[in-house]
């Protein structure tokens, strides 16, 4: 699908622009998880990302020219997160985090399959993790399904671009508690290169969400 360039960039470039997507025609928006507004193109998404929020996406991507997806949201169910970032790419969508709004785990895998990357507030990654396993699985068994997760993750990272180096970063550095956050989404995209070397360079911390926060 061939976007609207000019459209495109007239939204990820105003700061006024920004501000109608959080309430443009809808005088309750945040009360909707996705929300999409044919006016400007622009697919708002809030909250934990789930089955339903992929499903809404996929339904709209399919009938609608989506040229920018302003996202947030506290993370959710990693495998949803992986399909909105895979129609996201397929689109070729810009996406905007708002001023002021973080996108969370499964949120920021999503994100970081945008086209364009405007990051006003913050991604957070982490490693995808389980809270618990069934008592009856063996340790085999929850290796490979540990093992399996951890290679849709690397293979997805290697599909929207992004170095391996990336992935291997999520596994040694971060848990349930502890984060990557970044906030600068042009130094991020600038690592789809598929350069091992070059795939340190973007602006990034981590940060422990469990500490209290003078200690973080």
């Amino acid at each position: 699908m061939i976007k609207s360039l000019i459209t495109v960039l007239a939204i990820v470039s105003s700061t006024a622009a920004i501000a109608e997507v959080q309430g443009h025609h809808d005088p309750t928006p945040m009360r909707k998880s996705v929300h999409w507004n044919s006016d400007d193109g622009v697919l708002t998404l809030r909250g934990p990302t789930t089955k339903h929020m992929s499903s809404e996406v996929h339904k709209i991507m399919v009938k609608e020219e989506v040229l920018v997806v302003n996202m947030s949201g506290p993370g959710g169910e990693y495998y949803p997160g992986l399909t909105i970032g895979n129609l996201i790419k397929k689109e070729g969508s810009a996406v905007i985090i708002p001023e002021g709004k973080e996108c969370v785990s499964a949120c920021a895998f999503a994100a970081m399959a945008g086209e364009k990357l405007i990051i006003n507030g913050a991604l957070l990654f982490h490693l995808p993790y389980t809270q618990g396993v069934g008592t009856v699985k063996t340790i085999q068994q929850i290796q490979q399904e540990a093992g399996l997760v951890y290679f849709d993750m690397v293979a997805y990272i290697a599909r929207q671009g992004y170095p391996i180096y990336f992935a291997r970063e999520l596994l040694a550095q971060t848990s349930p508690c502890k984060f990557v956050y970044v906030k600068d989404g042009e130094s991020f995209v600038n690592t789809r290169t598929g350069d091992v070397t070059k795939s340190k360079s973007y602006k990034r911390k981590v940060t422990d969400r469990c500490l209290p926060s003078f200690q973080r």
